[in-house]
């Protein structure tokens, strides 16, 4: 098993490089993720503090139709289930982590 191999073997090194690059993998996609939705929630914002109240009428109607559009949270999801931001990475590390220690635990128990 994996867990149990002394650090200078090569297959551990392989393996916890493999988990390395695909937490770093599934960081990345949250962190972006999460980005854009923080920069979705301040378009609104830099909308309303503009310099709009000089403008013709038909910006002030479009900006009123993105202001109204962007009152829904923007986020991309992972197979329309869940959110992709960095709580979702948090919450994917503490399930990968809890895995791993059930595997060590069984695989302790069938030794020991």
């Amino acid at each position: 098993m994996v867990i149990n191999t002394p650090k200078s073997d090569s297959k551990f090194i392989s393996y916890f490089s493999m988990f390395v690059i695909c937490l770093g993998q599934t960081f990345l996609f949250c962190y972006f993720g999460d980005r854009l939705t923080q920069e979705a929630e301040s378009v609104k914002d830099a909308l309303y503090f503009n310099e709009w109240i000089d403008l013709d009428k038909s910006f002030k109607k479009s900006m009123l139709l993105v202001m109204t559009r962007m009152s829904k949270p923007v986020s991309i999801t992972m197979g329309k289930v869940t959110p992709v931001k960095l709580t979702t990475f948090i919450q994917i590390a503490r399930a990968a982590y809890s895995f791993m220690a059930l595997l060590q635990n069984s695989n302790a128990a069938v030794k020991g």
